[in-house]
């Protein structure tokens, strides 16, 4: 995965330039929770892997009723290596528990993904637990929106 995305405000933008994406819980979540999901329990960047429809959706339903669509900001994301590993301590110890696993023959599910510093939620939202810094962030223009079921209003 080389390139991410993140929409933004132009206001938060400014910020970002110089303090790096931090993880935050926005302050939508409580209001979108009550609409569709759960609300947030941990702090994150949330990003998208692509710009497919999800990501419209999410732009012209939530973000531009939020902040209108002229406030917002496209910014193209690389992920610094150091957030693609394990922490080394973490590493080791999910070894040695593997290791272990297999020598008493537990059959269980070790969920290691959970040790890393983000997640993947379905095919394109990517969430971030540590903050990514200024430097791996840069504005890019929106792209020509994709006209598709969800965003054509009748």
């Amino acid at each position: 995965m080389k390139k991410l995305y993140h929409v933004t405000t132009k206001k938060n933008w400014e910020k970002i330039k110089f303090k790096g994406l931090k993880p935050d819980i926005g302050y939508m979540s409580s209001y979108v929770a009550e609409l569709i999901w759960t609300p947030e329990t941990h702090k994150a960047v949330y990003l998208f892997t692509q710009l497919d429809e999800d990501f419209w959706y999410f732009v012209d339903h939530w973000m531009a009723r939020v902040y209108g669509k002229e406030n917002l900001v496209l910014l193209e994301v690389r992920l610094p290596k150091s957030l693609r590993k394990m922490d080394r301590w973490v590493e080791r110890n999910v070894k040695r528990i593997r290791t272990m696993m297999k020598q008493n023959n537990c059959t269980g599910y070790f969920p290691e993904e959970a040790f890393y510093n983000y997640v993947m939620r379905g095919k394109n939202e990517f969430v971030c637990y540590k903050k990514i810094p200024g430097r791996y962030v840069k504005q890019i223009s929106f792209p020509d929106e994709v006209k598709t079921d969800r965003n054509i209003e009748t």
